[in-house]
Formats: structure tokens, C-alpha cells, sequence
């Protein structure tokens, strides 16, 4: 097995101040990432985390699915 370690330092939701999405330079967001995690909490905290910081996210728990969401251009 694979034994992960995730440390961050979250606050609660209620107490979070929203976050600022960083701007690229042609105003959009600062990145397109895809995320390929077979484990849903991983990838569900990672995908909001990474969303939280002004990124578009594509999450895909499979390394097919994100081979075939990179070639789409998803």
C-alpha cells in the first residue's frame, strides 16, 4: 500500500477569509491543472484547495480518464 501524508495549515470554513483568485495576464485564471488521485479525499481537498487559490481544476480519479481529459483539452 501507499501510506500519504497531507499537512496544511486549513482554518475552519466559518472563520476563512475569501480568497483573492490570482489573475494571468490575459485576466483569466492563473492556471489550468488537472489533478489525476485515485483517493477521494485527497482529491477532493487538493481540487478545492487548488480552486480556492484561482485555479481551473479537472480532476480525474483514473490515469486513463486523465489521459483522455488531456487529450480533449479539458
Amino acid at each position: 500500500g501507499v501510506i500519504r501524508t497531507v499537512l496544511a495549515p486549513f482554518q475552519p470554513v466559518e472563520t476563512a477569509a475569501p480568497a483573492t483568485p490570482p489573475v494571468g495576464e490575459d485576466g483569466g485564471v492563473s492556471a489550468r491543472l488537472l489533478v489525476i488521485e485515485d483517493d477521494p479525499t485527497i482529491g477532493e481537498v487538493l481540487t478545492a484547495s487548488l480552486r480556492t487559490h484561482g485555479h481551473e481544476v479537472v480532476w480525474d480519479r483514473t490515469g486513463r480518464g486523465g489521459l483522455d481529459s488531456a487529450a480533449a483539452g479539458r
